[in-house]
């Protein structure tokens, strides 16, 4: 990282066949993205130029784009990028910094809430973003087949909104389950490999007594040395 160190990792995102791995590295330097292959090797920046920030990466469905938030213009931007091309990255619209974007299946949509906070859809090829109902910004997870998109939302609650309709469906309540997260791993969720389920993560305060046995005096440093 442009001889400085990586002090801490962020918001990891596997590729689409599990290959490689697209994080955040932040140093005393930079916060750049970065890919790595998961069986080893030198990682490699997936963006180019000082661009500053730049967090939350996502995978397009094929594995050959990353879309990404940075700052630019005073604003946050979602971004695109084709890792490791060295061809700058392309804005897609001003953003809001939760939950972290989420590329759909088919690699048609970028879902995000916007800079007003609204969950919206935006179109890596360039179109028009599409509104989504709600004023949530909780976290998206893909349906397999990229007709519905889930949201988790702060309520807190399940939603499911169908794309081709833009209709939305409360699917259950999430008492006492409301999403948090830190910048590791990231705002987002994440669908099951059997579809049934979705993943995320939640912040719960647990306290616990604990008692250990067996606790012995220190000996003197001379007992140390000679032993028993």
């Amino acid at each position: 990282m442009n001889g400085a160190a990586a002090e801490v990792f962020l918001a990891p995102a596997f590729s689409p066949d599990g290959k490689r791995i697209a994080v955040e590295a932040v140093s005393a330097k930079e916060n750049h993205i970065y890919t790595a292959f998961v069986s080893g090797g030198t990682p490699v920046r997936a963006t180019s130029g000082e661009l500053g920030f730049e967090g939350a990466p996502s995978w397009s469905a094929d594995g050959k784009w990353i879309s990404f938030e940075h700052i630019a213009h005073n604003t946050l931007q979602l971004a695109k990028v084709r890792p490791g091309s060295g061809e700058p990255p392309a804005d897609l619209g001003a953003i809001s910094s939760t939950p972290d974007p989420a590329w759909s299946p088919t690699g048609e949509w970028i879902a995000a809430c916007n800079d007003q906070g609204a969950p919206t859809l935006f179109s890596p090829d360039g179109k028009p973003p599409r509104a989504l109902p709600g004023k949530d910004c909780g976290p998206f997870a893909w349906a397999r087949d990229g007709k519905t998109l889930y949201q988790v939302r702060f309520t807190p609650a399940l939603f499911a909104i169908d794309i081709a309709t833009g209709r939305e469906q409360k699917l259950r309540d999430l008492t006492d389950l409301e999403p948090f997260a830190g910048l590791n791993p990231g705002m987002h969720a994440s669908l099951t490999s059997d579809g049934k389920n979705i993943v995320y993560t939640v912040d719960r305060l647990r306290q616990e007594i604990w008692i250990l046995d067996g606790i012995q005096s220190p000996r003197a440093w001379y007992q140390r040395i000679l032993g028993p």
